[in-house]
């Protein structure tokens, strides 16, 4: 995890990577997508392209998900992030 803990966009754009194409989501090459996915599980956190100033809604819920399944955080919720990286940071 990262020392700069952004606030999560409260809901995904409509056109976020994350979200199907069938719901207007932006299709990016799978290569592209990997990346992307790869360093979301590595704890670094995915710019909002609609709003630079929050983390991406649809890639912070991916995080979610993966560091909950891993035992990371104790529930996959944005306060259980924000908990697990203050106490990252105090070690």
């Amino acid at each position: 995890m990262i020392s700069h803990f952004l606030e999560p966009n409260p809901a995904q754009c409509k056109s976020c990577i994350f979200r199907s194409p069938e719901d207007g989501g932006l299709v990016l090459g799978d290569d592209r997508t990997t990346e992307i996915t790869e360093y979301l599980c590595s704890g670094k956190q995915h710019i909002c392209h609609t709003n630079p100033e929050l983390a991406c809604r649809g890639g912070r819920d991916i995080q979610l998900r993966v560091f909950a399944a891993l035992g990371m955080i104790d529930q996959p919720t944005d306060e259980a992030l924000w908990l697990a990286n203050q106490e990252f940071l105090r070690s």
